[in-house]
């Protein structure tokens, strides 16, 4: 169920309830959440959320322990965006807090925790005339103690920074695309079996590089819009580490 109403011209309110039951767990649960956002202009707002989010544990860990609860998580969310004719900036920082996470280790159980943290920012301009690009860059701050964990540690799929730049110009006379993006994200932990339990997940892979170009032709074949397009990824040919084992 789900609310919403203008408080004021500017200020907006949704607030909503969530209710599941999962009869594989036999359980329930009831998530409120509530969010909230001020028009500063006709182009551009700031916003404020917050809410509860439940999961249900992977049936595969169900299959051994059945009298397990949800996993929660509990999010606050800012972000502030404008969108104008030639452009869109967007900026986000958030907190999650997870609750009861699963943990495999010395048994299994709820007894699990963890966060993230982090800011996002978006950047995208057309102001140039039949060229488009973005800029987008993420920090993200994550530490969990759940499944075997020995200690509170930074997941292995969380990159500390990541940021994409993204180039698109359309040539008319030829009615050609020409797209070329570049990826970096650094490095990943991983285990390293050599360390002690103090230093879990410790270790980092190199950084991640990646440049794809793409070019897309737009030939009118009869009365048919037609799109040709031609990708190749990895151009620079990295070899790309996502982990070891």
């Amino acid at each position: 169920a789900e609310f919403n109403t203008y408080i004021t011209d500017k200020v907006a309110l949704r607030a909503g309830l969530r209710a599941e039951h999962s009869a594989l767990m036999n359980k329930s649960n009831i998530a409120p959440r509530l969010a909230a956002s001020y028009l500063l202009s006709k182009k551009s707002q700031f916003s404020l959320a917050w809410g509860n989010y439940y999961q249900r544990p992977d049936r595969e860990i169900l299959i051994n322990k059945e009298k397990l609860d949800f996993t929660k998580s509990t999010h606050y969310i800012a972000t502030f965006q404008q969108e104008l004719k030639d452009h869109t900036f967007r900026v986000e920082g958030y907190y999650k807090d997870y609750h009861r996470l699963v943990q495999t280790e010395p048994d299994t159980t709820n007894g699990g925790h963890g966060y993230v943290k982090g800011a996002e920012l978006f950047w995208r301009d057309k102001s140039i005339k039949n060229v488009e690009y973005w800029l987008s860059y993420s920090f993200t701050d994550s530490k969990r103690r759940y499944l075997d964990y020995p200690v509170l540690a930074q997941p292995t799929f969380v990159a500390n920074h990541t940021a994409t730049l993204a180039v698109k110009k359309l040539f008319t006379d030829v009615m050609t695309l020409v797209g070329v993006s570049y990826t970096y994200s650094s490095g990943r932990p991983y285990y390293n079996p050599n360390r002690d339990s103090k230093n879990y997940l410790s270790d980092r892979t190199k950084d991640y590089h990646n440049v794809n170009l793409t070019v897309s032709y737009l030939p009118k074949l009869r009365r048919t819009f037609t799109v040709i397009v031609f990708t190749v990824s990895n151009v620079l040919g990295n070899n790309q580490v996502y982990g070891y084992r």
